[in-house]
């Protein structure tokens, strides 16, 4: 089987103007930050824009598949200017999380959990009438399931930490 190439990482541009065409945000973003060192059609080799998440209207969030040495540059700048907006840009890494089982790394549509587990303690629907004893404990699902009563968030869970770090093992974040 052969050995899957990293992928050009992911960065997110926050706050940009949502009623303008990618082609048009990618043109006016080279413009305005890029143009005295790359051609436009170098920067669009190393920019493209691959889908936006957040608020609709009238801004949005784009995410952006970038090459490695653009990227650098991106995350250096304390600001970057499209039209008369400025935004900043961040690593885009987002750990899944399914709510079927409350595990990290896929979804409830790919999960081969057999039945839905709850979210408060990890076991199957309780009898009828009855309270989950674990209710107000505010545990961690996926520690449950590996044995650990921990209370904690997401970003301190052990789970996320080795999903977070096989996710940003499938970029290639080198110049």
């Amino acid at each position: 089987m052969a050995e899957q190439q990293p992928l050009n990482p992911l960065i997110i541009l926050y706050n940009t103007d949502a009623t303008q065409d990618d082609a048009i945000f990618e043109t006016a973003f080279h413009k305005q930050n890029y143009s005295e060192e790359y051609t436009l059609t170098e920067f669009r080799e190393k920019f493209k824009v691959t889908f936006r998440v957040g608020p609709r209207m009238p801004d949005c969030h784009r995410v952006i598949e970038v090459h490695p040495e653009l990227r650098d540059k991106l995350l250096k700048a304390p600001r970057l200017f499209v039209g008369y907006r400025s935004t900043r840009a961040r690593d885009y890494l987002r750990v899944l999380k399914c709510y079927k089982c409350h595990d990290y790394g896929h979804v409830q549509k790919y999960c081969t959990s057999v039945e839905q587990l709850r979210g408060t303690c990890g076991e199957k629907q309780h009898e009828e009438g009855t309270t989950c004893p674990l209710k107000n404990e505010d545990l961690c699902v996926s520690c449950l399931k590996r044995g650990n009563r921990i209370k904690h968030r997401n970003q301190d869970c052990p789970g996320h930490k080795l999903a977070l770090s096989k996710l940003k093992g499938k970029f290639n974040y080198r110049t």
